[in-house]
């Protein structure tokens, strides 16, 4: 059984401060409007999940990684392969899946 970023964010779900509250709408694995995927990615170009991601920056600013030793994106992943997180092996699919080359599908 394969486990998907909502498995995850399940399993994470607990009492939350205001300050959780806020890293959850930072980190969220989901664009809104439209609930497009996110995909977030590291100063070495890593791919990372939601959850990954919000971990790195919480351990950045207590003090256990070095501010300089990471930086975080975040970009909307319309198209393309599913990725996996590199930290925790997550799936990453993309909105609407991976390009095929033809753009004259469809056309008469």
């Amino acid at each position: 059984m394969r486990t998907t970023r909502d498995d995850v964010m399940k399993m994470a779900k607990k009492e939350k401060s205001g300050t959780d509250l806020i890293l959850d709408e930072i980190f969220t694995p989901y664009a809104w409007p439209g609930c497009y995927p996110i995909l977030f990615q590291n100063d070495m170009g890593e791919a990372l999940c939601a959850s990954c991601a919000r971990h790195f920056f919480v351990s950045r600013d207590e003090g256990m990684i070095s501010k300089d030793d990471i930086a975080i994106t975040s970009d909307i992943y319309y198209e393309g392969q599913s990725l996996t997180c590199d930290v925790c092996g997550v799936e990453i699919d993309s909105a609407y899946g991976d390009y095929d080359g033809n753009d004259d599908e469809g056309v008469l």
